[in-house]
């Protein structure tokens, strides 16, 4: 049995803070609220910029293209490669906008990732981000 005050079992009460549980979904709710459908089209690049899958070069600075927001996550898509990839709203940290990149007609921003990409020849590969 659950309470707003802890997990009971066998009739005693063992302190369990729920808050942490509250805060995910807080922060899951305000990720879906800042990515609606009017960002879809948005430009935006990647903090920390993908990588290549076999390191033969030091990083991507591309420009990537928010394609869909839907129930689950952002589908953005990169503009030089065509490669296409869903992050779950928990992959994004923040979504910055850029107005002095606004000259070409789009929106343009930067989208902190709490995950690292990185690119192959057929697919975005989504891995814990590294330790600095």
């Amino acid at each position: 049995m659950q309470s707003k005050r802890g997990v009971i079992k066998g009739g005693t009460r063992k302190n369990v803070t729920l808050w942490p549980i509250l805060l995910h979904e807080k922060v899951r709710n305000m990720h879906k609220e800042q990515f609606k459908k009017k960002n879809i089209g948005n430009r935006v690049l990647l903090e920390p910029n993908a990588l290549p899958w076999d390191n033969s070069k030091k990083s991507y600075d591309d420009i990537w293209t928010i394609e869909d927001v839907l129930d689950n996550g952002v589908r953005i898509k990169n503009s030089r490669t065509d490669h296409n990839k869903l992050l779950g709203f928990d992959y994004i940290s923040k979504y910055r906008t850029d107005p002095s990149k606004d000259y070409d007609g789009h929106t343009h921003g930067v989208l902190v990732l709490n995950v690292q990409l990185y690119i192959n020849d057929r697919e975005v590969i989504i891995k814990e981000k590294p330790r600095e």
